[in-house]
């Protein structure tokens, strides 16, 4: 309630690292600066779908790879009938589906991502690059 330092927040919709009353403090704190003239923005990343090419990206990883990846989330219930993770991959047991050959790290990076549960983003960089420079 006291800061006068212009502030950025990026959080995550699904984030149980902060969870619920840590968005909702950050909201408020984010109110707080507004009311007193403080430059600050405020950001939620809200779930994206699970698009087949998805796990391409991941090293090493061929577009065929990521389709069967995708396939075997798709057929076994983790995602819904416009490709969102019905559940959090967290506790999903997605992994028993998958393969021993694929990387289950880096698709569970991917799939934290998607669900916006506690994992770095690129979605707001531009965001975050232009407050910055606002501050000029």
């Amino acid at each position: 309630t006291q800061t006068n330092i212009p502030t950025i927040w990026s959080i995550s919709q699904n984030d149980s690292t902060i969870g619920a009353s840590g968005a909702q403090q950050a909201l408020n704190n984010f109110a707080n600066l507004q009311s007193r003239g403080i430059r600050s923005e405020f950001n939620i990343l809200k779930p994206s779908p699970v698009y087949s090419e998805r796990f391409w990206r991941i090293p090493n990883l061929t577009q065929s790879d990521s389709n069967i990846i995708y396939n075997l989330l798709k057929t076994n219930g983790f995602l819904d009938e416009k490709d969102y993770l019905k559940q959090s991959p967290l506790t999903s047991g997605w992994q028993t589906f998958i393969p021993n050959n694929y990387p289950v790290g880096d698709i569970f990076e991917q799939l934290k991502i998607c669900y916006t549960e506690h994992e770095f983003h690129s979605d707001y960089n531009r965001r975050i690059i232009n407050f910055f420079n606002s501050l000029r």
